[in-house]
């Protein structure tokens, strides 16, 4: 696998991508009006890999990948902007997660998303509402994120939820982190 340097340039592409095809699709891609859009992960692959329409950016975990697109395609979005505003954050701090600690994510997200969420009361009837076949075969960071985020009803809800895998993120140190400052709400 080639790594890659992210840059600014990339930081400034991937938000002028998703500003200018009005937010996010639930999904890959949508098309209206002839103009086609790409989902998050579809986008960085698109500006850091010149790789179009493929939602795999080599630059990306593989299990952040998979939390971001399990919010990008959540339902509970008003509006593929707002879509695009709650998940600018975690599209920037995600580059260059590939290069991290993976065992080490997976037990800081851990960690966060209990120390977060399940304080709440709210824990103990999320956990039921999940498949079993997706709790066989998920980690202990999915099951809790994907538990969480399927009882995140709004916008706000969500991009608390991606702020908090940012957050994990930028303790972490990961490469696209210290870009934030240039997205807005950095």
């Amino acid at each position: 696998m080639k790594k890659v340097k992210i840059t600014k340039e990339h930081v400034f592409n991937i938000v002028d991508k998703i500003d200018r095809q009005g937010g996010l699709p639930r999904g890959l891609t949508d098309t209206v009006n002839g103009n086609t859009s790409l989902c998050v992960e579809a986008v960085i692959n698109h500006v850091v890999h010149q790789e179009y329409g493929q939602d795999n950016p080599a630059c990306v975990s593989p299990l952040i990948r998979s939390l971001s697109i399990s919010l990008n395609d959540d339902y509970s979005w008003s509006s593929p902007y707002c879509r695009g505003e709650g998940l600018k954050r975690l599209a920037i701090a995600q580059l260059g997660s590939n290069s991290l600690d993976q065992e080490e994510l997976e037990r800081k997200l851990v960690e966060k998303l209990r120390h977060v969420f399940l304080n709440s009361t709210r824990i103990d009837q999320l956990v039921p509402r999940l498949y079993s076949h997706y709790l066989s075969s998920a980690t202990t960071s999915e099951i809790l994120f994907n538990a969480i985020r399927v009882n995140s009803y709004n916008n706000q809800n969500l991009t608390e939820l991606a702020e908090v895998v940012v957050s994990v993120l930028k303790e972490m140190n990961c490469p696209g982190t210290k870009f934030l400052d240039l997205v807005r709400g950095g």
